[in-house]
């Protein structure tokens, strides 16, 4: 996201691979990146398997133990809070969407979250990503507000069109 970019496009799209190597690895396949990435695709339908057995576990552990949190690496649900200078504001997970996801499919009404900081649009300008030149201003508010309309990007709303839930 603009608003953290610490590292460049292709420094991250390399932590990410690995990120994404070491779950594949831990669900006992060994799919290359372009079979399984999971927060933008592509997903081959063992990555999208993969990706149901993890959300499935989460459920199952959180109907046996609760939301247990940690202070330990990825041991919360961590958000940004991004708001404009009027009253729209919404969280952005950094860290922990498949907790998250699992958390709302229970019914929960509130969780935990680690607050990572306050992103306001006005401050565009001074964002990292936009600072280091891997967004523009205009791009980089694009994506704020595309994330704080909680509307669909247009390629995702026609194949969320298309689909239908079992």
């Amino acid at each position: 996201m603009p608003w953290v970019m610490d590292r460049s496009v292709a420094e991250q799209q390399y932590v990410m691979a690995g990120v994404y190597w070491r779950e594949a690895s831990l669900a006992g396949q060994a799919l290359p990146i372009s079979e399984f990435y999971p927060l933008a695709g592509p997903l081959s339908e063992q990555g999208i398997q993969i990706e149901l057995d993890r959300l499935a576990s989460i459920v199952e552990s959180l109907q046996t133990s609760g939301y247990v949190n940690t202070d330990a690496d990825d041991g919360d649900i961590e958000a940004w809070w991004l708001t404009t200078s009027g009253r729209d504001w919404t969280w952005c997970i950094g860290v922990g969407q498949h907790r998250a996801a699992a958390v709302a499919a229970l019914g929960a009404e509130h969780v935990p979250v680690r607050v990572r900081g306050i992103v306001r649009r006005s401050d565009a300008r001074a964002w990292p990503g936009v600072v280091r030149g891997y967004f523009t201003v205009a791009e980089a508010e694009a994506l704020f507000d595309l994330i704080v309309s909680g509307e669909l990007p247009p390629l995702a709303r026609q194949w969320a069109d298309t689909f239908q839930a079992p």
